[in-house]
């Protein structure tokens, strides 16, 4: 009953509305405008009032150009809605199609074509094609975009009904129909997906026509001239010419799109390419200023891209990449990565202090980035280290950034230039220990007494404090970084850690449901059980060594420039903050061991049974164990080497086949040795190229030169000094080994102090090779300073 009471009361309303439409057909338009504004602010607040649909048909006469923009609004809307009904206008819409006045009959057009239904095509026809001829620019403007609707709806439409194709549209005398014909052309191709190319005569008429677009047009054709390439270099120059003003354009659509159709035009001309470079860095400079920050982001973005390329430099515009106090986190960050790619001799302590200045952003991600750049900026050149390392131990003692500096501080001790700071560190650990939270913290400082715990007092303590609350820790990551450190720091100082190990061995063993920390801790049994000098090897992975002089190429070559939608999806994975779950990625190799095909469920070792001369105790704090386990403790009496002895081995200690390799490492290069042309040439031409590389030197040309021939590097041929992009050929000969190394280094600019540089070798001795390259780095190095 209240269902059909409320059903007649709608019914009622709706009625009611109409009537109250009808009544204000009056001369007094006024009412009837009140009314349908209510009608329009219900619609717009998602309330159907589709219901009214055959009074608003009604309201097609009227001759108020205010209300017929309603009325025509209400039925594009809900037109879908009542096709039947809908039909009903199209009397009326083809009556306003022909009116005296432009703006109804542009109204009435775009009405007919938004309705959007099967029923319409057929009254399409003559309005389209009339409005296509019209005499007003406005109706026109419609008919065109128009096309599109109609398009989407029927492909076949303007092909069966003889409509005029894009060529001639191109030739309207009014600049905004050029423009929407454009734009219905670009959407058009998409559906079919053919390739376009551009007429001679065209291309050069809508160069010609370019002054007479405004600034929105003026990009939508300079997108649209992308599809002519002009036919000699000549011809090019000439449109350079003409392309050549809009670079100076208040508006960056225009600007850049200018740039992006000049790069095009010179893809084979690369001398001319740098200096578009050159201009485009002055146009993405002056958007930084921008007070919108989409467009900030957006030149951004392509500066990142152009340092990375080479293509320009940016260090002397530093200043500008500096962060505002109100800019998002996301731009931020981009500046700050810009700023550390940067940092050179001339600007590295203005950077370093701009950085520094936002590693306690309230942030995360800005301060996270920030502590990165700095850590990243330690490993540029040695006098870059200290201050940025000062920064990263004053980091540690805020709370709630001490767990990224730690981190950070972590990869740098991880390499051996860095080794010296290692007591700085071990300062701050027992204070950082109970108040570092967060997983990476811990995990670094886990890894800091693992690898460097033998000359901290407290590390065996520490560690233990975290094993006798196992059941605590819900994080099986920490829980396998805290197996490795006890084992690693066992090695150093048995007698302190055997308990805690035992303890940790079988909790990990017998109470973990994670696989990767149950396996790690059976496969620890396992080498420690079999043979302990084995164990170590493997779990002390190689230190990392920084190269500071070279940066290897990894990738081919970046996105193109300008393909802005490429670069803006590929940088989505640098605004995403990772969650903690992400970091289990980043396990070192030694916890990825492989585990043994065989199950070795319940062979857990009694490390706490085990005395300084190796022998077992007679009791054992695992008594509770399975049967199976008296077999694996009494084997313990058969070790080779007892598990504390390692205690007075060093734990970096070197292998038999490391040591040998080091004794032959040294190379001597012959300096008499010398190559003609032809030799040289011909085995450049057959050699493969084996690594590719790039290198910072604050050198002149010939200085470089010189320090490297004093080395046994001789150069067979190279460019002028002072010409660009400069390009040298050196050879070289190792006596150790007889191995001939050819050598190209590339400057592609003066303002660039980043050069190139490939080797070719004539031996497939990796051995060989790694030493010269290690010999190329310590030179470049050492001549540089």
């Amino acid at each position: 009953m209240v269902l059909t009471m409320s059903f007649f009361k709608e019914k009622d309303i709706v009625k009611e509305t109409g009537e109250k439409l009808t009544q204000s057909l009056t001369p007094e338009t006024w009412r009837f405008y009140e009314r349908f504004i209510e009608i329009v602010d219900e619609m717009t607040a998602g309330i159907d009032k589709s219901a009214l649909f055959p009074y608003m048909v009604k309201m097609c006469g009227t001759i108020d150009l205010t209300c017929k923009k309603l009325v025509y609004l209400y039925i594009s809307q809900y037109a879908k809605r009542n096709p039947d009904v809908a039909l009903l206008t199209i009397n009326s819409l083809q009556k306003d199609c022909v009116d005296p006045n432009a703006m109804i009959r542009g109204l009435a057009l775009k009405t007919l074509c938004n309705i959007r239904l099967p029923e319409f095509l057929e009254y399409l026809k003559e309005p389209l094609l009339s409005g296509m001829k019209d005499r007003s620019p406005y109706v026109r403007q419609i008919a065109v975009v128009g096309c599109l609707k109609v398009h989407k709806l029927q492909p076949t439409f303007a092909k069966d009904h003889n409509m005029p194709n894009f060529d001639e549209l191109l030739y309207d005398t009014d600049a905004g129909v050029v423009v929407n014909a454009i734009k219905t052309f670009f959407e058009m191709r998409k559906d079919s997906g053919k390739d376009f190319s551009l007429k001679q005569k065209t291309a050069i008429y809508l160069f010609n026509k370019l002054p007479d677009f405004n600034d929105w047009g003026k990009a939508t054709v300079l997108q649209l001239l992308l599809a002519y390439q002009p036919h000699n270099e000549e011809e090019t120059v000439d449109i350079l010419n003409l392309l050549d003003p809009l670079l100076q354009s208040t508006k960056s659509s225009v600007s850049i799109a200018g740039v992006k159709l000049m790069l095009h035009y010179t893809d084979k001309m690369p001398e001319v390419q740098r200096d578009i470079f050159k201009k485009l860095r002055g146009i993405l400079v002056n958007l930084l200023t921008h007070e919108q920050g989409e467009v900030v982001y957006f030149a951004l973005c392509h500066l990142q891209q152009l340092q990375k390329n080479s293509h320009v430099n940016l260090s002397k515009h530093y200043k500008k990449l500096f962060c505002r106090y109100n800019e998002p986190a996301h731009i931020k960050c981009l500046k700050i990565d810009i700023l550390e790619m940067i940092c050179n001799d001339k600007n590295w302590k203005d950077i370093l202090e701009e950085i520094n200045s936002h590693c306690l952003d309230l942030s995360p991600e800005v301060s996270d980035k920030a502590i990165s750049a700095v850590s990243a900026i330690a490993t540029k050149k040695e006098k870059y280290s200290t201050p940025a390392i000062k920064i990263l131990l004053y980091l540690l003692e805020v709370d709630r950034v001490a767990g990224c500096a730690l981190s950070a501080l972590k990869d740098l001790l991880d390499s051996e230039p860095f080794e010296q700071f290692i007591s700085d560190v071990f300062e701050a650990i027992p204070s950082l220990w109970s108040r570092v939270e967060d997983q990476r913290g811990k995990i670094a400082m886990l890894w800091i007494i693992g690898e460097h715990g033998k000359n901290l007092p407290d590390a065996p303590y520490l560690l233990e404090s975290m094993i006798d609350n196992l059941e605590d820790i819900q994080r099986p990551l920490i829980l396998s970084n805290l197996l490795t450190a006890t084992t690693k720091l066992f090695f150093s100082r048995p007698a302190e850690c055997q308990d805690m190990l035992g303890k940790l061995l079988e909790f990990c063993v017998e109470s973990q449901d994670d696989l990767h920390l149950r396996d790690k801790g059976q496969i620890y049994y396992r080498l420690l059980s079999e043979d302990v000098n084995m164990a170590k090897e493997v779990i002390f992975s190689a230190r990392t060594q920084i190269d500071q002089s070279y940066e290897i190429i990894s990738e081919k070559s970046s996105p193109p420039i300008l393909n802005s939608v490429k670069l803006f999806v590929n940088s989505k994975k640098k605004w995403t903050i990772q969650d903690d779950e992400v970091l289990q990625d980043h396990i070192t190799q030694s916890d990825m061991t492989e585990t043994p095909s065989s199950p070795v469920e319940g062979q857990l070792i009694d490390i706490t049974a085990v005395t300084q001369d190796g022998e077992v105790k007679g009791e054992s704090p695992l008594n509770d164990l399975s049967n199976e386990l008296e077999e694996t403790r009494e084997s313990l009496e058969t070790l080779r080497v007892p598990l504390s002895s390692v205690a007075n081995q060093p734990a970096e200690e070197e292998t038999t086949e490391q040591r040998a390799e080091d004794e032959g490492s040294s190379i001597e290069l012959d300096k008499s040795f010398s190559v003609s042309p032809e030799e040289f040439e011909s085995k450049w031409t057959t050699l493969q190229a084996i690594e590719l590389k790039s290198f910072t030197t604050n050198l002149q040309i010939t200085a470089l030169l010189d320090a490297l021939e004093t080395e046994g590097i001789s150069t067979m041929a190279s460019t002028p000094e002072g010409t660009f992009p400069w390009r040298a050929f050196l050879f070289a000969k190792d006596n150790n080994t007889e191995a001939v190394f050819l050598l190209e280094v590339v400057l592609n600019s003066e303002d660039d102090v980043s050069a190139e540089i490939t080797m070719k070798c004539t031996t497939d001795n990796s051995f060989a090779r790694r030493e010269f390259q290690g010999f190329l780095q310590e030179v470049i190095s050492r001549i540089g300073k």
